[in-house]
């Protein structure tokens, strides 16, 4: 646990670092830190690296140069974002030959370069709208670099889940698999995947488990004790929907050094459980608490992930001061599809509507969590009024064609 002392160091380093990469980054990288093809984004990259978290950095992003994640069908990526570009597959390569392969090789060349369009979309996207907390990329940031080996991991092995959420499908859900019938995911991953992890265990510094739900993957629970047994400082990152804790679980987090991010997206049970399908809210909130109490006691990271849809955007003022009350983090995703849904695609009218109503919020804060908490929520409005300028283009583009 870090003391009071460390706690107060903390900010002063990280300002000292900020300074340094700033000197360092206008001396050095300025004249080439601009996106590929984009010679006009330089003002807008000097924005972007200002919200970074050690300040400018040599590379957009870090991703091919410290991270591995391992997707539900076998395909392993830099990241959960870019799901495009395969670094290669398990079984048919192991984990050592896809660090080591080609195609992270030239992933790490691209990135060199500041270039995004070997399937780093989703990024190129938050960037354009200038939501910058929202890319994927600052995460990377933080992790530290080994030249031989990635220092983090991310753990999507199964879409095994008890839920059917309106935003989610098949692939992350095998209840929403059952409801169409469809048959299950055969799972890539085995005892030998996790004998091969042990070579790698003892230099990451974080490891990120996903689902699915990651309480209800038998696998998952093989690798934190491998963790807990190799490399005990490791972070155990957990995101999870917090419908389940079971007992195992809970014995681990007393062992191992565990942190969390629980999905919810609504503090209001009549909408909570109109998103999050098959979920039981009172059932859900016992174990948030534990988890807060978990985390408070032991001094651990913990975050709220939303989903901002049509049918909760109203509750987000709610959702933050409810975070700030806690004193955690919330961060909103990006809801891509179902149309019912996501707000991205919605009529000028409504994109106005929200943008307008959201904006009108003010929300008192006392230190850097709940500010940051309120920076991410001004990003996301500025992505609606983005999404309403979109929209309009598009209005105006159909009614040409028409």
């Amino acid at each position: 646990m870090a003391t009071r002392f460390e706690n107060m160091l903390k900010p002063f380093v990280i300002s000292l670092i900020k300074v340094y990469n700033t000197i360092q980054h206008s001396l050095i990288y300025e004249g080439k830190y601009i996106l590929k093809g984009r010679p006009e984004g330089g003002d807008q990259i000097r924005n972007y690296n200002r919200e970074r978290p050690f300040g400018p950095q040599k590379f957009f992003c870090f991703a091919p140069f410290k991270s591995l994640y391992f997707g539900a069908d076998g395909k392993v990526l830099s990241c959960c974002y870019n799901r495009e570009y395969v670094l290669g597959n398990y079984p048919a390569s192991s984990i050592k030959e896809i660090w080591n392969g080609s195609k992270i090789m030239k992933l790490k060349a691209a990135m060199k370069n500041n270039d995004l369009t070997l399937g780093c979309i989703a990024c190129k996207d938050q960037f354009d709208d200038k939501n910058y907390h929202a890319i994927l990329s600052i995460n990377y940031d933080k992790i530290p670099f080994n030249k031989d080996f990635p220092t983090l991991m991310e753990f999507e092995l199964s879409n095994i889940c008890n839920l059917g959420c309106i935003m989610c499908d098949e692939r992350f859900s095998t209840y929403i698999a059952a409801q169409k019938n469809l048959p299950a995911m055969k799972m890539p991953y085995d005892e030998v995947f996790v004998n091969q992890l042990e070579e790698f265990i003892p230099y990451l510094k974080e490891a990120k488990f996903l689902g699915g739900e990651p309480f209800l993957i038998p696998l998952y629970t093989d690798i934190w004790e491998k963790i807990i047994d190799l490399n005990p400082e490791c972070r155990i990152i957990v995101q999870t929907n917090a419908t389940i804790l079971p007992d195992k679980a809970r014995h681990l987090m007393e062992k191992g050094n565990f942190h969390f991010n629980v999905s919810i997206d609504s503090f209001r049970k009549t909408t909570y459980e109109s998103i999050r399908i098959n979920a039981d809210f009172e059932k859900t909130m016992e174990n948030f608490r534990t988890i807060y109490q978990y985390c408070m006691k032991r001094d651990r990271y913990m975050g709220i992930a939303v989903c901002p849809v049509k049918q909760n955007w109203r509750e987000l003022p709610e959702i933050i001061r409810y975070g700030n009350e806690l004193n955690i983090a919330v961060y909103f995703n990006r809801v891509w599809n179902p149309d019912e849904c996501s707000l991205w695609n919605w009529d000028p009218v409504n994109l106005l509507m929200i943008y307008e109503s959201l904006g009108k919020e003010v929300f008192s804060c006392s230190n850097d969590i709940q500010h940051k908490n309120v920076q991410h929520y001004n990003e996301f409005i500025g992505q609606i009024y983005a999404w309403y300028l979109d929209s309009v283009k598009r209005e105006e583009k159909n009614k040409i064609s028409s």
